[in-house]
């Protein structure tokens, strides 16, 4: 009898046994299911924050990219006409256009020169936040340059010579000045093109 009893008694203990874990199991699996689908929320609300706040850095970075480029070109191209007419007041390549007298042509010459320059400083003056600050610094000492060229043409020295050989010495500095701009515009649009961004 006693057999029969603890029989029994096991087989009810593994019957209550089995029951709970068949309980467990189903109700912690459900309970295992609801901790993973709040982790998974959560984590997708944080994903989507941090492609949000990338989005806009990569946003930002673009418009940055794109302004610096167009002022640089912009500045590039004034450069370009500021060197150009400059070149033109070395007294040995001057050529004289038939028709116009010497006065006219100085006179034209000079307009070119300064036109070119307000150019320049405009630029400069107006996108400064924009610029790099090697690329200002340059831009300012051209503009410098370019007012003693253009009063060295104005007031010329009575050595023909000396005055060529000053004048060709400001021309090469503002070419000079010019090649560190370009080089720094360079540099500055590849550092900002190499900047990570994340698509």
């Amino acid at each position: 009898m006693e057999s029969i009893i603890n029989w029994i008694t096991n087989n009810i203990l593994s019957i209550l046994n089995l029951g709970v874990l068949i309980l467990l199991s189903l109700f912690g699996k459900n309970w295992v299911n609801e901790k993973k689908a709040e982790i998974e929320k959560s984590v997708n609300k944080e994903l989507e924050e941090i492609k949000l706040a990338l989005s806009r850095e990569q946003f930002i970075h673009k418009l940055q990219f794109e302004k610096e480029f167009n002022i640089y070109s912009e500045l590039w191209e004034n450069l370009i006409d500021l060197k150009e007419a400059i070149e033109l007041l070395i007294p040995i390549t001057d050529i004289r256009e038939a028709g116009k007298s010497e006065e006219e042509i100085k006179e034209e010459r000079l307009k070119n020169v300064r036109d070119a320059y307000i150019n320049v400083q405009k630029g400069i003056t107006r996108k400064k936040p924009f610029y790099d600050k090697e690329v200002y610094k340059n831009a300012n000492e051209i503009l410098k340059k370019s007012i003693s060229q253009g009063l060295a043409y104005i007031y010329p020295s009575r050595d023909v010579i000396k005055h060529y050989e000053k004048a060709k010495e400001r021309t090469d500095q503002i070419k000079n000045i010019i090649n560190n701009i370009e080089e720094a515009i360079r540099k500055r649009i590849r550092n900002i093109g190499e900047a990570k961004l994340i698509e």
